[in-house]
């Protein structure tokens, strides 16, 4: 920089180096790091290696991008001016004698170096400690136990058109029909269906009401998501039935509506009772209308009849 003034550039010269300098640096460094979340969120999106609350969207938070930009042009300016800002305070003559001479910098210059090069290193030293432990978190969740067996499943999605199959009998009686098929195909040690797909959130999420206990608050959050699958779901995907008995072909519409639960749903709905044989429904007070949770397969499950848990 000073052989530049000396050669005649001035300040406001140098001074537009440094800022396109920093600018290109500043902006790449930015870029790569929104290219590298786009791409972490995409991946997550796609394997969904760890298993997420109900309604819960990974996505790239405007704020932290916003952030971002803001870092970056601060460094544009901070890291532009600082040096300009140095040179301009600086000797020229003096500039031009020390630069020939690397070994007998002045005092204030090695100091301000040291400082510098031990800063980055304890900060990259701090950013790789965090990062360790994300990643080593992020395979433990990957590598736990999920609660079926994976190997060997293929899933396909269906979507029946609501114009032919818009009444639940003839959307069951498809199902049915369906189901008949693959138990004839050959490779196929198992069939089942299942509203929702393990991993990939739950179905309508609502408050649950049990019977003999009081009514649910207005204000309780929704926690309990449904699902429904066909009575082979738990021996095709390995799901160990801890209590109870799994779903039967007897347990259809015409029936006694039967529910089967999870661990958590026992430990927070009945805590130190047994919940075998208890009556449960969704909620259907002012909770569940004020939180939007209105679907339609809700809506046409209103005033059924209240689910025994098996």
């Amino acid at each position: 920089m000073a052989i530049r003034a000396a050669l005649g550039s001035g300040r406001g010269r140098l001074l537009r180096q440094l800022l396109t300098e920093n600018l290109l640096l500043s902006s790449a460094a930015a870029l790569f790091g929104v290219a590298l979340a786009v791409g972490a969120v995409h991946w997550f999106r796609s394997y969904n290696p760890i298993e997420l609350p109900p309604a819960t969207v990974v996505q790239l938070d405007g704020r932290i991008l916003t952030f971002t930009i803001l870092l970056s042009i601060v460094n544009i300016i901070l890291f532009g001016l600082a040096p300009a800002w140095k040179l301009s305070r600086s000797d020229l003559n003096s500039a031009l004698k020390a630069s020939g001479r690397t070994l007998s910098q002045d005092a204030g210059s090695q100091r301000f170096g040291s400082f510098l090069i031990v800063a980055e290193v304890a900060l990259t030293l701090v950013l790789l400690a965090c990062a360790g432990l994300l990643i080593q978190s992020v395979e433990r969740f990957a590598s736990a136990p999920v609660g079926f067996q994976r190997d060997g499943l293929i899933s396909a999605r269906i979507q029946l058109p609501q114009g032919p199959y818009g009444k639940p009998e003839t959307r069951l009686r498809y199902y049915d029909d369906l189901l008949g098929q693959l138990r004839g195909a050959t490779g196929i040690a198992g069939e089942a269906l299942s509203t929702v797909l393990p991993l990939n959130g739950t179905g309508p999420v609502a408050v649950l009401a049990v019977k003999g206990q009081p009514e649910p608050d207005a204000g309780k959050v929704l926690d309990v998501g449904t699902q429904t699958v066909s009575p082979e779901y738990f021996r095709v995907m390995a799901i160990p039935l801890k209590r109870g008995r799994s779903f039967e072909d007897r347990d259809g519409m015409d029936n006694e509506t039967v529910a089967v639960i999870n661990e958590a749903l026992a430990d927070r709905y009945f805590p130190k009772e047994d919940p075998i044989g208890r009556y449960v429904r969704q909620f259907e007070g002012p909770a569940t209308k004020a939180r939007g949770c209105a679907s339609s397969e809700w809506w046409r499950a209103k005033g059924a009849p209240p689910s025994r848990v098996r």
